[in-house]
C-alpha cells in the first residue's frame, strides 16, 4: 500500500535556503497532506506551472520569502522544484546534490 512519509526537517530547511538563494531560477512547492504551498504566489510563471502540473491553487507559506523564518508546513511529504527549460541544466544538478542520500 501507498504510505505518506514526512520528509526530514533538515532536508526541508536546506531546500528552503537553496530556494532563497536561487529565487530567480526556480520555485519550490511543498505538499503537506492535501494542502499545497509555494513560497511566493507573486511569481506568475512559477504559479502557472505549479497549477498546470498538479496544484489547482497552492497557498503561500506564511511569511514567504519576506521573513527570515518562514512557517514551512510541519509534515511535508513532497517537495517539487520547477524551473524554466532554459535553467534546467543549472538547477537539476544543484537539487540532485542537495537531496543526495536524503530523499
Amino acid at each position: 500500500p501507498l504510505q505518506s512519509v514526512t520528509l526530514p526537517d533538515k532536508l526541508v530547511k536546506e531546500v528552503v535556503e537553496w530556494g532563497r538563494s536561487n529565487r530567480g531560477d526556480a520555485s519550490i512547492l511543498f505538499v503537506d497532506g492535501d494542502e499545497h504551498y509555494v513560497m511566493d504566489r507573486s511569481d506568475e510563471y512559477a504559479l502557472f506551472m505549479h497549477k498546470h502540473l498538479l496544484d489547482p491553487d497552492p497557498l503561500q507559506v506564511e511569511g514567504g520569502w519576506s521573513g527570515t523564518s518562514p512557517k514551512i508546513p510541519g509534515h511535508v511529504n513532497l517537495m517539487r522544484v520547477i524551473c524554466s527549460p532554459e535553467k534546467m541544466d543549472i538547477v537539476k544538478p544543484q537539487v540532485q546534490r542537495l537531496v543526495a542520500g536524503q530523499a
